[in-house]
């Protein structure tokens, strides 16, 4: 019985760290935008173009700068205009969001001005 019971008591550690690693993985399942490029710059507004990643979701974008974060905007084509842009640099934020999970983020730095 005593033999049963450790035996036990070592599986359930076993068992959890088999099942965190599965639901940590399954959380990147979604492809991230590859080949992020800006395409167009002005004085307030930045152009942005990449890859379709065929993953049949949306792509959200948000940026930063001076510490404060954007809204996040949500686009299921592979590009985007940001407008209402000020003089500084921006770190933008790629990712995209379909039925198997989240994406990495990809970043890109922007001088704007």
């Amino acid at each position: 019985m005593r033999n049963s019971m450790f035996f036990f008591a070592l599986c359930i550690p076993v068992l959890f760290a088999f099942a965190t690693a599965q639901t940590s993985s399954s959380n990147n399942a979604c492809p991230a935008p590859e080949n992020v490029t800006i395409v167009n710059k002005t004085s307030n507004s930045a152009t942005f173009s990449w890859d379709d990643c065929g993953c049949g979701g949306e792509y959200h974008i948000y940026h930063t700068k001076d510490g404060i974060t954007s809204q996040v905007y949500e686009t299921s084509s592979p590009g985007i205009n940001i407008n209402g842009l000020s003089t500084g640099t921006y770190q933008f934020y790629f990712y995209s969001e379909c039925s198997e999970g989240t994406s990495n983020i990809i970043i890109e730095v922007v001088v704007i001005g």
